[in-house]
Parts: structure tokens; sequence; C-alpha cells
């Protein structure tokens, strides 16, 4: 999948006439995200996506990976989009859910099970 149908793809599902919102969104929680994943997991996931979102996974201090709770993941996410977690969370969930279409099937799994439970509604 290339990086405008990524965004093309966001951007139905979250609704918005907002000029740039599907990109902010992208870039929020795949930032977000990367600070989340342990290990090379970012990197194997970043592997399968074009490069503008391999860089906004990875470039965030991946690798230096912190353990936070869900609610803190949509509050990180909220404050790099200038929004409250209750509006950034179904944003967040639009951008993995359409991440999770543009890699295999294998390394969501891999992704899932490196997050703690808590995490999995994030992926539905």
């Amino acid at each position: 999948m290339q990086y405008q149908e990524f965004l093309q793809r966001v951007e139905k599902r979250i609704t918005t006439e907002e000029p740039g919102a599907a990109e902010l969104a992208t870039a929020a929680t795949l930032s977000t995200l990367g600070e989340r994943l342990q290990g090379e997991e970012a990197e194997n996931l970043a592997a399968q996506l074009p490069g503008e979102i391999k860089d906004q996974l990875t470039g965030g201090g991946a690798g230096e990976a912190g353990e936070f709770p869900l609610e803190e993941f949509y509050r990180r996410v909220g404050e790099k989009e200038d929004t409250t977690p209750e509006e950034a969370a179904p944003r967040a969930r639009a951008v993995i859910g359409v991440l999770s279409e543009a890699v295999t099937g294998g390394e969501v799994g891999d992704v899932i099970s490196s997050l703690p439970t808590e995490y999995e509604p994030l992926f539905r």
C-alpha cells in the first residue's frame, strides 16, 4: 500500500473534512505506537510499510520503548494532535485499522502479542 492510499483510507474512516487530519492522525498514532513497542517490533512492522510511514513509526524513540497503558497511549496521541484523548481514540483506532490492512496478518499478530491485552481494542 502506498502512502497516499494509506492516508485516503484513514481519511474515510475518520470522516472529517478537516484538511490534513488524516496525515496528523497517522503521524501521531504511529509515532506513539513506535514509542510503545518493545525490542525490534517497530522495525519489523515498519519493514512492510511505505517510507513515510516507516519514519513515523521508527523515528520517535523506537527501540527505547516505554511501557504505558492504553489510556496513556490515547493521551499521547491527543497531545500530538492537539486534542483530547477522547477525540484522539477513534482516530487512533482508524489509523491502526488501516495499518492492520497494510501489513501481513502475522505481523499484526506479533504486534498485538507484544502489547498488553488492554491494547486489543485498538486493533479492532
